[in-house]
């Protein structure tokens, strides 16, 4: 009997050993065949599916960075996740090497996506801008480190797909294997640095696809959400006077200024009207030393577009875009309306404002609080 038991026991466990080398085979039958197929797709074909990948990827980074909602973070628009290093698809908190982002996969969780994967089936990797994962103060006049391609260009963040495994590559499952740049990039990639590429510096061998957040496409989207939350914040009224710039204060004498934070109880300065439960974010990243406020109860300002006009407006915002260097503008801290608004209508302190197409000369933006 206890022979017979014996015997049994052997026959199953060679069974479950065949039953897991069939598996294995079986695995590594698909892959390869999945890999004879892929190595078949046209180029043009496989890259398409890759920056299809690279969008999506793109578009969910841009909205939550715009949220500015992050879980368990500081409330803070323009804040980007950081990477994810543990291959669990969660932003973990950013890894550096010299002042530069580590990068890693991106963290499609946190992002609400599904795991998005090349067309070689390689996960996507991601890097933020040191200056944008929430160890500084976001707002207009923010800088980006991140390059490429050699550009000027400054980067906000990188989406980057590996592709296949080239020649003098190896991808290990596992950590630290598959967080090592140079088993899955090329040429700059595969250095931890701020300069990245998307195309090979010679004629070595390059199928790393990139594709980039410019801070200067990001900035006005950046500037749009913080109008829309203040204007709400704004909307329900009484709009306080403004402050003067370089000031937190309200001042009763003034209609244009900056957002007051403060109430000035001083002689003829009282501000009765009280002030708006502000986002912290909006003292905290500098963003009361950069908004145009001005308000008329009576609805007397304007806004001139390129095709109409507004009238009856009780109070507006204006956002002053990057610093335009040609116009002298100079932000540290501004001295004068003109160090944050672009045109003489803008600047001229009446009651008319003008709203223009973006140009090398003009970008600020202008939201109606209150018609």
């Amino acid at each position: 009997m206890r022979r017979a038991a014996c015997a049994y026991d052997q026959r199953r466990q060679r069974g479950a050993a065949l039953l897991l080398f069939v598996i294995a085979l079986v695995l590594a039958s698909t892959y390869a065949l999945l890999k004879q197929v892929n190595g078949h797709i046209p180029k043009p074909v496989r890259d398409a599916r890759s920056t299809r990948q690279l969008g999506q990827a793109r578009a969910a980074l841009l909205g939550y960075a715009l949220a500015g909602k992050a879980p368990s973070a500081p409330d803070e628009p323009g804040r980007f996740p950081c990477p994810d290093y543990d291959l669990d698809g969660i932003s973990d908190s950013c890894q550096l090497d010299s002042g530069h982002v580590v990068p890693g996969r991106l963290p499609w969780v946190t992002l609400g996506l599904a795991e998005l994967r090349d067309a070689a089936n390689e996960p996507l990797w991601y890097v933020p801008a040191p200056e944008f994962y929430g160890n500084q103060s976001i707002n207009s006049d923010s800088h980006a480190s991140l390059r490429l391609d050699g550009s000027g260009d400054e980067i906000v963040a990188l989406v980057l797909s590996p592709g296949a495994v080239l020649s003098g590559q190896s991808r290990p499952a596992g950590l630290p294997y598959q967080l090592q740049p140079g088993r899955y990039f090329e040429g700059a990639n595969a250095i931890v640095d701020n300069d990245y590429v998307s195309r090979p510096a010679g004629n070595g061998e390059f199928n790393d696809q990139v594709l980039a957040i410019r801070l200067d496409d990001f900035i006005p989207a950046l500037e749009r959400r913080v109008l829309r939350e203040l204007g709400q914040v704004l909307a329900s009224g009484p709009f306080p006077n403004p402050a003067t710039i370089d000031t937190t204060a309200c001042d009763n004498s003034l209609t244009q200024g900056l957002l007051p934070t403060t109430i000035d109880t001083s002689g003829a300065l009282v501000c009765d009207t009280g002030l708006p439960p502000y986002p912290a974010w909006f003292v905290n990243d500098g963003w009361q030393k950069l908004v145009w406020y001005a308000v008329d109860g009576g609805g007397a300002l304007s806004v001139a577009y390129p095709s109409t006009t507004t009238t009856g407006i009780q109070a507006l915002l204006l956002a002053p875009g990057r610093p335009i260097a040609s116009l002298g503008q100079n932000r540290s801290p501004a001295d004068d309306v003109a160090d944050l608004l672009d045109s003489a209508e803008n600047r001229n302190m009446d009651t008319v404002f003008d709203a223009l197409p973006a140009s090398a000369s003009y970008n600020d933006q202008v939201f109606i609080v209150a018609p």
